[in-house]
């Protein structure tokens, strides 16, 4: 009984102490607000990196199943385009893998807050969405971008994956995919980009 007085006189004193503290507190200064969502949602420099991938492509793609063996070869299109007001890079890319009709998406941009590039991936060989998160050199012709995805196939969840983009003037870039396994990084495939508009 005691104890239960002892708890009801403190959430008193906490409810009456209440006014008090919102009388202290200042109201948010919305226009300080409004400048940093300005700051943070406008797009610079490193959205401009991102500028250069901009356009209709037809690729090359070499993809290495086993390291020790040649890669395989396929053909594809891409088409890459500004959206959101240049915020992110909106990406599609039509090929074929071991035979099989091939299409993804994704996107890629920077995030101010962060300082950090952020990705996403999906295609038509799976159900999930890769994300990745990573920087780019002094002068932004090479962004890398690292990961966790998983293989249903080999049964791997949270395997590591690291991609490494990197633009050869205005008319050429790649694209690099090594993944991680058993403390090993191989590279997967490279995506060569020629531009054609």
């Amino acid at each position: 009984m005691k104890r239960s007085l002892v708890l009801f006189g403190l959430a008193v004193l906490c409810l009456c102490s209440l006014p008090a503290l919102a009388a202290d507190e200042k109201a948010p200064d919305m226009d300080a607000m409004m400048k940093d969502m300005a700051k943070y949602a406008t797009p610079g420099d490193m959205h401009k990196h991102l500028e250069g991938m901009a356009g209709k492509w037809s690729t090359v793609t070499r993809m290495w199943m086993d390291p020790a063996a040649p890669p395989t070869e396929s053909k594809g299109t891409a088409s890459y385009e500004m959206v959101l007001g240049g915020r992110f890079i909106s990406m599609k890319y039509n090929g074929d893998f071991m035979g099989m009709p091939f299409e993804g998406m994704g996107m890629t941009g920077y995030d101010n807050f962060h300082k950090n590039y952020v990705s996403t991936w999906t295609d038509n060989l799976s159900t999930a969405v890769m994300n990745s998160t990573g920087s780019a050199s002094a002068d932004g012709n090479t962004i890398t971008l690292s990961g966790t995805m998983d293989d249903p196939v080999m049964g791997e969840m949270n395997m590591k994956f690291r991609e490494v983009i990197t633009l050869k003037g205005k008319d050429a870039f790649t694209l690099e995919m090594f993944n991680t396994m058993k403390g090993k990084e191989t590279k997967m495939f490279e995506i060569m980009h020629t531009r054609t508009m």
